[in-house]
């Protein structure tokens, strides 16, 4: 082989050699991509399910809230009566006091 032949030989296997490069660093870069695609798509899936799961026990903090929201109500209902029977009673027991427990004391006298 003579030193020109030669020379064109090395020129065109440096770029055999550069070509080759730049495929390997495409099917990286490829690579590289179809990974992040796949985790991205994982994240998006367990993103999915903590939704769902918050919206889940959003709905059973809703129906737990009106529950005890029910549950005061009644008893707060129920202690207002309380307390509008014991005032009655004490009102009462201040007229039976003072106009005798049959009232005759207290009615007009025709």
């Amino acid at each position: 082989m003579s030193i020109s032949t030669e020379e064109e030989y090395d020129s065109r296997k440096m770029k055999i050699q550069e070509v080759e490069l730049a495929i390997q660093e495409s099917q990286t870069a490829v690579r590289d991509g179809i990974n992040l695609v796949i985790q991205r798509g994982d994240q998006l899936e367990d993103l999915q399910d903590k939704s769902n799961n918050l919206a889940n026990s959003a709905q059973q903090f809703r129906k737990s809230a009106r529950k005890v929201r029910r549950k005061m109500y009644c008893q707060k209902l129920k202690t207002n009566l309380f307390f509008i029977l014991i005032i009655l009673f004490i009102i009462w027991l201040v007229l039976s006091m003072a106009c005798g427990f049959d009232f005759h004391k207290c009615r007009a006298k025709y």
